[in-house]
């Protein structure tokens, strides 16, 4: 699903259950969803309940907050080993495997080719230029580790789209040098 179907969903789904959010909160739900159209029905779903249940037809972002938490909850503990073990945590300065990482969960497309994910880490560091193969070690020790898989010889995505959904909402913790406020 892309992100203006995503959102139609939830905007839908809220609008007729007379529900009122916000076009923050809409976008917010949309991108942890990461395009995945179970996911985008559980949080506008779990995010109404919240909601009634709190006794307000108004959306709040603590109602988002908990659909996300339920829905992530069921593999919490899974997805921290699988991200813990992903991470490079040395303190290189390019850290490509956190890169990966980062940039192909804020994808909004599903898989990216390794070219897209070339120009995207390259955007994202700003200072110099990596060639295709200083990603390409990135890209085959997580494909081992089962958290990428390829879709053709040059097109990549996450082994479980969940897991997407969850780097989108631990992204934090991939790089020190991004400013948070400007990104999506």
């Amino acid at each position: 699903m892309n992100q203006d179907e995503s959102s139609a969903i939830l905007e839908n789904g809220w609008h007729h259950s007379s529900l009122i959010s916000s076009r923050e909160q809409v976008e917010r739900a949309t991108y942890i969803s990461s395009g995945i159209g179970k996911v985008v029905h559980e949080i506008g779903q779990k995010t109404g309940y919240a909601a009634i249940d709190d006794e307000t037809l108004k959306i709040q972002d603590k109602h988002i907050n908990t659909a996300i938490s339920d829905i992530l909850d069921v593999n919490e503990l899974d997805y921290e080993s699988i991200l813990e073990n992903a991470k490079n945590r040395n303190k290189t300065k390019t850290r490509v495997r956190n890169y990966v990482l980062y940039v192909m969960a804020n994808s909004g497309e599903m898989s990216m080719t390794s070219q897209e994910v070339l120009q995207a880490v390259n955007k994202l560091r700003q200072d110099t230029n990596l060639k295709i193969s200083s990603i390409s070690p990135a890209l085959s020790k997580l494909k081992s580790m089962d958290v990428l898989a390829q879709e053709t010889r040059n097109k990549w995505h996450y082994s479980d789209p969940m897991f997407k959904a969850y780097v989108r909402e631990h992204r934090a913790e991939l790089l020190d040098t991004v400013n948070w406020s400007n990104e999506q």
